[in-house]
């Protein structure tokens, strides 16, 4: 790791992974950082959601949160863009696209991962099934793209690093492609437009 960067990150004790790293400390003006994220409403409310829904009440090793859960995924998303980036930058020149920076590749994967069940309710998937779908027809993970979109765009926006590094220049997480990594596109639906 970078030694400039610790000052400006934190850890989080996880059973799992034993620490997560969080960018946590802005390093420039107006700088978001992914503890400024994990401290908001919506993402705070997933402390209160059960991952196993009402399992932990016959299962009593099943207490971990959504918000737990979520904080796992980041941290494992954003070690797999990480190793998988190589491979992508690869594929990518194979195809004459332009390569992302590793560090921007990594922060997507991480907010993905960070954001993925925003949309569950009480219950998870079982409110899927009883109320969103036949309801609403909707389920969780589009309500996870409508919160992204609409509650954090602005601040993903001013998102410069991930905890290993800055962006190179000019590059900024793209919340359109964090709204298609928490939802497979439907067959038929419009593929991401070509830059």
């Amino acid at each position: 790791m970078i030694t400039y960067f610790r000052p400006y990150n934190s850890k989080i004790a996880d059973p799992i992974y034993k620490y997560i790293e969080i960018t946590s400390k802005p390093t420039k003006k107006g700088e978001v950082t992914e503890r400024d994220l994990i401290n908001s409403p919506w993402l705070q409310r997933l402390t209160r959601i059960h991952q196993l829904q009402s399992t932990w009440w016959v299962y009593p090793g099943g207490e971990h949160s959504r918000f737990q859960h979520s904080l796992g995924v980041m941290n494992i998303a954003g070690e797999f863009a990480r190793q998988l980036y190589l491979s992508l930058s690869k594929v990518c020149k194979k195809y004459g696209e332009d390569i992302p920076s590793e560090e921007l590749i990594v922060e997507t994967a991480r907010l993905a991962g960070l954001f993925h069940d925003i949309g569950h309710g009480p219950f998870g998937h079982l409110l899927d099934f009883m109320v969103f779908k036949p309801l609403f027809n909707t389920n969780h993970e589009k309500i996870s793209q409508k919160i992204l979109k609409e509650k954090y765009r602005k601040k993903i926006e001013k998102i410069i690093r991930s905890p290993k590094g800055y962006f190179e220049n000019n590059e900024k997480v793209d919340v359109e492609n964090i709204a298609t990594l928490l939802k497979r596109p439907e067959p038929g639906e419009a593929e991401p437009e070509k830059r």
